[in-house]
């Protein structure tokens, strides 16, 4: 996702999201240092899904733990379960490169990303109550998945 495509980004999102998120993140996106978006296209011309992500060092005990969370996966209703999430996160996963870890909140009442993951070799690690601040009941779960080359 850069410049030109950011529009589609933000379509695809208001589309899907129960949350929407401010410019600020949309421009972090856009920039690709800090974090980094990739569409989906069916046919090459239509945008039908996303995966923003960002990548992670955290300094434990003596080394550096390096780690890849994903922000936010959608495709389009109408083109759901032709694969194409799964070739999104595995995209994703592809691209680590000394990532030991990829990592995800889940809305604890979205079964069908629930599924989606533990199908892909996701673990549950714990609820998170609260997480996502603007929705009434914001609980989600942390999914986690570790990354072998």
């Amino acid at each position: 996702v850069d410049k030109s495509s950011i529009g589609l980004l933000k379509i695809i999102h208001h589309e899907l999201l129960p949350v929407h998120y401010s410019d600020s993140i949309y421009n972090i996106i856009k920039d690709g240092v800090d974090a980094k978006g990739i569409l989906a296209y069916y046919n090459g011309d239509t945008a039908v899904g996303e995966i923003c992500y960002r990548r992670e060092e955290e300094k434990v005990e003596n080394s550096i733990v390096k780690r890849i969370y994903i922000m936010t996966l959608g495709v389009l209703q109408s083109y759901q379960r032709l694969g194409i999430a799964t070739k999104l996160v595995n995209k994703v996963i592809e691209g680590a490169t000394d990532e030991s870890e990829i990592y995800l909140h889940v809305h604890v009442d979205n079964q069908n990303a629930i599924e989606f993951y533990k199908k892909l070799g996701f673990q549950l690690v714990k609820k998170e109550e609260g997480y996502y601040k603007s929705l009434n009941n914001g609980d989600a779960y942390l999914f986690s998945k570790k990354i072998t080359k």
